[in-house]
């Protein structure tokens, strides 16, 4: 190998290498703040989705008035206005509560004034879950819908004795928490009902009619994904359940605030490794000239020497 060759790559590779061990940094600096952005989507799903979850529980507790209309029993009218008025008065998130007798007739009624008027048909509301309740035997929960812009899911609670229950509890608190918890600078998240669709007042930025959605929860009950078409742009997400209700928890934010670092990074860094080393490599063959034409000028004149081979002029 000649010595411009020679001296050209060492001199090259040094002051390539520094710049290489740059952009390896870079690239793994990368998958680090996806791996960070995952994990933090994921702990907050998982977070309101338990706290989800303890606002299901404490919808049940609410509903334990029911055992005192179970001891209570049927035809005893005053008793029963004095259950339901204790309940709300306790409970302010029972936003209306009924009472239906085994023939179907509505005899006690408790509902917040702002919300209902006097003159709001309970029955006809109340119809096909009413129907639901007595043929399945069991606790059966309707869809969230907006009362006054507050959020309220209806359900009906069978008794024994073929009387039910009526109630429409309010999920104003929980919709607050929702909506004020932020995932980074602009992140925010929605709460997702069984079929995948947002809940009322919570639909912000969600994804377009081409978004395919969550797999089955058999497959897969929480997850991550790094690229969601919304109408605020790219966005990453994570997405945990709720199951005591059959929602699921949603977490959005733009992409490239999430990953901080640009999607076209590794592009970014070829095309910086690509002029740099055309940069360096002029400058180096430069320099090289310069190292080497003296070197050779007294290899050359070493080996004219050793041939006794000397110019007289």
């Amino acid at each position: 190998m000649k010595l411009f060759t020679r001296v050209f790559l060492i001199l090259l590779l040094t002051a390539l290498v520094p710049a290489l061990g740059t952009s390896l940094w870079l690239i793994r600096s990368n998958t680090a703040v996806r791996e960070n952005a995952r994990l933090l989507h994921q702990q907050v799903t998982l977070l309101f989705a338990d706290i989800v979850e303890s606002a299901a529980g404490e919808m049940n507790r609410v509903l334990g008035f029911v055992e005192d209309l179970e001891r209570a029993g049927a035809g005893n009218s005053q008793l029963e206005f004095r259950v339901l008025q204790r309940a709300v008065a306790s409970h302010p998130a029972l936003a209306l509560v009924s009472l239906f007798d085994a023939s179907g007739h509505e005899t006690n009624r408790m509902a917040d004034p702002q919300l209902f008027a006097q003159d709001f048909q309970v029955e006809s509301v109340a119809q096909p879950l009413l129907a639901q309740a007595r043929a399945t035997g069991r606790v059966s929960l309707g869809v969230v819908e907006l009362r006054e812009a507050v959020p309220v899911l209806p359900l009906v609670y069978p008794l024994s004795d073929g009387r039910v229950v009526y109630a429409q509890y309010s999920f104003k608190t929980l919709w607050r928490r929702v909506r004020n918890q932020q995932v980074g600078p602009s992140g925010h998240l929605l709460l997702l009902d069984a079929s995948g669709r947002p809940l009322p007042n919570l639909a912000a930025d969600f994804p377009g009619n081409d978004w395919p959605g969550f797999p089955p929860a058999s497959e897969e009950a929480s997850g991550w994904a790094d690229r969601i078409a919304t109408p605020r742009g790219t966005c990453v997400g994570a997405y945990a359940p709720a199951p005591s209700l059959g929602w699921r928890v949603l977490s959005l934010q733009p992409r490239a605030e999430a990953l901080a670092l640009s999607d076209r990074l590794l592009g970014e860094v070829a095309i910086f490794l690509l002029v740099l080393a055309t940069v360096v490599a002029l400058a180096t063959f430069w320099v090289t000239g310069r190292l080497t034409k003296p070197l050779r000028a007294l290899i050359e004149g070493a080996r004219r020497a050793s041939r006794n081979e000397f110019d007289r002029t």
